[in-house]
């Protein structure tokens, strides 16, 4: 299934491997995560969804209490 992904949607995100480039993986270290998670897991550039019976703000101020320092 992922070599007819990857043969559709060879541009896009789609046909990529889901564990990362064979060639690659082996290659990235702790400072490679670490410089990924800190460009795009920032307060601007993340989003959390909440979907069911739930109460809002309970969820607000789960998301103030956990990620508020982003």
């Amino acid at each position: 299934m992922q070599n007819v992904h990857f043969n559709s949607f060879r541009e896009h995100m789609l046909g990529q491997p889901i564990k990362g480039d064979r060639d690659m993986v082996h290659t990235i270290g702790v400072d490679h995560l670490r410089d990924y998670y800190g460009a795009n897991y920032y307060g601007d550039n993340i989003t959390v969804v909440a979907t069911g019976d739930v109460n809002h703000a309970a969820i607000v101020d789960a998301v103030e209490q956990n990620f508020g320092s982003l």
